[in-house]
């Protein structure tokens, strides 16, 4: 079950009827707990690490995960 929570998980539609969905599973950090997902203008994707006290932040191109902490005790949830 850990492994699976310590995963995002995002479809990428391929354009064009033939072409099959691809599918890019890309770690977070170890109890984050993502829970809440959402697409931004730039990109990136923005999730909550409901788990940790912080908000997540994914860049495809390059993997790379940056967490803002929102300070003792929060649990975000539907903040994005």
């Amino acid at each position: 079950m850990v492994a699976r929570t310590a995963l995002l998980v995002f479809l990428f539609w391929a354009s064009g009827a033939a072409a099959a969905p691809a599918w890019t599973a890309f770690p977070v950090p170890e109890g984050s707990g993502p829970h809440d997902v959402a697409p931004a203008a730039d990109g990136t994707v923005w999730f909550t690490a409901q788990a940790a006290g912080k908000l997540g932040r994914l860049d495809p191109g390059t993997g790379r995960v940056d967490e803002f902490s929102l300070g003792l005790g929060s649990a975000p949830h539907g903040v994005i």
